[in-house]
């Protein structure tokens, strides 16, 4: 099988399997959004920290707040990041319940999620989108989150953005293309890599 095929394949299962049945259905399936832009961010403004998915450790937490405060903004979080339901960080409900707490702040400007992980497909049914619609803001995160950000694009027209989670390791040019988008809002951008750049 040639290489290109392979990843074609690869993207499809990954994506079949990264929602659920009722996600690929036409009861999902809701007529194309109209586009909706979070604000860009401004630094010093809040960033809430959730856990959709899989759990973090204190250590971890940590990190995601020493990450968000090195690029100049103020993390925020409530007593469920840190739960623990089995490989899950919460039960489906209060993770979903956590979520939409960050959406209905109005001091939270965006929102990032600590890590991937299993368990964003299982809330996807507990979300709801009319609020979320009606309280646009930066989402970010990848891996598990991605089904998280393709429903909330899908059902509402918000833009989510596939990037980094609080604990991923956020070196200069990590930093650099996150205020590059989601600061600056570049409408063009050169992804280079950092030996690239030298």
């Amino acid at each position: 099988m040639k290489r290109t095929e392979f990843l074609k394949n690869i993207s499809a299962v990954t994506f079949a399997v990264a929602l659920p049945a009722y996600a690929l259905s036409n009861k999902f399936n809701s007529a194309k959004a109209k586009i909706i832009k979070p604000h860009r961010l401004k630094r010093g403004d809040v960033i809430g920290i959730v856990t959709p998915g899989s759990y973090i450790t204190k250590e971890e937490l940590n990190d995601s707040i020493k990450n968000i405060e090195e690029l100049g903004f103020k993390p925020f979080y409530t007593d469920k990041v840190l739960e623990m339901n089995g490989y899950f960080s919460s039960k489906d409900k209060d993770r979903a319940d956590d979520l939409m707490k960050m959406f209905l702040r109005k001091d939270v400007k965006a929102i990032m999620c600590a890590r991937g992980g299993y368990g964003c497909s299982r809330i996807l049914p507990l979300l709801d989108y009319e609020v979320i619609k009606n309280n646009p803001k930066v989402l970010i995160g990848y891996s598990d989150v991605t089904a998280l950000l393709l429903a909330i694009t899908q059902k509402t027209g918000l833009v989510t953005f596939h990037g980094p989670v609080g604990i991923s390791s956020f070196n200069e040019m990590t930093q650099k293309y996150f205020k590059d988008v989601l600061v600056e809002a570049k409408s063009k951008i050169k992804m280079l890599s950092v030996a690239e750049e030298n």
